[in-house]
């Protein structure tokens, strides 16, 4: 990735920016959110909250890109969106991607 929440090991400058959580703007149903985050997807299904059961799909990048030591993703998400009642439906290990569905849906 060209940006990150994490520190990387080569960047040219740092910019701080406003975030808010995604759970603001989630206030009906969702057929499919894209989850692509450069490393930060845990962080990201934890600020969903609740509002995660209104998400029928979560699409994700898994990959790997957390931070100095460019870690993968895919143990810690795929266990925090299981215990939200989301199943793995597909993976691609050449892309470390996955699909997720809501299994209380």
């Amino acid at each position: 990735g060209d940006s990150s929440f994490f520190e990387i090991a080569d960047f040219d400058f740092k910019t701080n920016i406003t975030v808010s959580r995604l759970s603001n703007y989630i206030n009906s149903d969702i057929k499919c959110l894209k989850l692509e985050a450069e490393g930060a997807e845990p962080e990201i299904i934890k600020g969903i909250g609740d509002k995660i059961k209104y998400i029928k799909y979560i699409s994700a990048d898994l990959g790997f890109e957390r931070g100095l030591n460019q870690e993968s993703t895919l143990i810690e998400a795929t266990n925090l969106l299981e215990e939200r009642g989301f199943k793995r439906i597909k993976y691609n290990p050449a892309r470390h991607t996955a699909l997720f569905l809501n299994a209380n849906i």
